[in-house]
């Protein structure tokens, strides 16, 4: 909500000033944005410089937009279009999570099922933790909309910082979730 209320306020300025970066300012714009995957590359620092590569070679496969010289297509006609996000997308996430499937398998069925309370009120949240947790929800929107209005970075970046910003100040570590 907050991020398009901005969008409605500050979208056409904003698009004035976009118009008019040019060459440094991309490069500076990919400076931040592998300093962006520094700072979430969580333990392995160098693991997650390497995925990075790997985006940007993956991201290199296709016709260039700007000679339209075919690049790393090895003489194969489909691969003019470069990798399509959303099959490449669902390949990466999915391959981890067959893997866990395949590791847990020794598990009971019914040790993995999410068990729901038949009492309503509690599989809600109460007003309480959502007042405890209002000032990280105010933080993530506003990191959320900053970063995802950023050209090149999007809702996923946008997303992993909010998300590495509140388990940093967290008053409680041990009830964040591991993410990467």
């Amino acid at each position: 909500m907050l991020a398009t209320l901005v969008l409605i306020l500050v979208a056409a300025p904003i698009s004035a000033i976009s118009l008019q970066a040019g060459p440094i300012e991309k490069v500076f714009l990919l400076l931040f944005a592998f300093t962006v995957i520094g700072t979430l590359a969580g333990e392995s620092i160098p693991r997650g410089l390497l995925s990075c590569c790997l985006g940007m070679l993956f991201a290199m496969v296709g016709m260039s937009t700007i000679t339209g010289a075919s690049r790393f297509t090895f003489g194969y006609t489909e691969l003019m279009a470069g990798f399509t996000f959303t099959p490449m997308l669902i390949g990466i996430l999915v391959m981890p999570e067959v893997i866990n499937v395949i590791r847990r398998r020794r598990v009971p069925h019914h040790e993995m099922m999410i068990t729901h309370s038949p009492k309503p009120e509690d599989n809600r949240i109460s007003f309480k933790e959502f007042r405890s947790v209002f000032r990280t929800i105010l933080k993530s929107s506003g990191i959320g909309t900053f970063i995802g209005a950023l050209p090149g970075l999007g809702s996923s970046t946008a997303a992993f910082i909010a998300y590495g910003e509140a388990k940093r100040t967290s008053k409680n570590r041990r009830n964040t979730v591991k993410v990467l």
